[in-house]
């Protein structure tokens, strides 16, 4: 249906799931099964579903997809305020994590929007001719 490696919302993901693998690498070691690999697979599967969901042969297909995405991105949210209440992190770092999620939830709810419109034509933020770069900030 589309090539997801184009979408921004593909990329975004592909940074969150960097960004985790990072953040989550200076959690307690005891944390390594439990919290950290909640994390981590929740931000996986962000740009996994989007991947996935670009694949199939329909628009509702690939909402669902985004759906579930949207789903993966609420978890690693509630995941983020828990190793933010436990300190596991540096605040500012949770915080620009945060932030990053907020975005990406965002643009996977317009997305989803467009999806379900029906909308062929539509130049959103969700759309990028660029290729993935992880960002300078972190």
């Amino acid at each position: 249906m589309a090539d997801f490696k184009k979408l921004t919302i593909w990329t975004t993901g592909l940074e969150i799931a960097l960004q985790c693998y990072k953040l989550t690498s200076k959690f307690p070691t005891a944390e390594k099964f439990g919290l950290t690999a909640q994390m981590n697979r929740a931000a996986v599967s962000i740009s996994s579903n989007i991947a996935e969901g670009s694949g199939r042969g329909s628009r509702i297909d690939f909402n669902r997809f985004v759906q579930m995405a949207i789903g993966s991105l609420y978890e690693l949210q509630t995941q983020s305020h828990i190793a933010a209440a436990l300190n596991f992190s540096p605040q500012d770092e949770i915080n620009k994590f945060l932030n990053l999620l907020d975005q990406e939830g965002a643009m996977l709810t317009a997305f989803s929007k467009f999806l379900k419109s029906g909308n062929k034509k539509h130049k959103g933020p969700f759309v990028s001719p660029s290729t993935f770069q992880v960002s300078s900030n972190w």
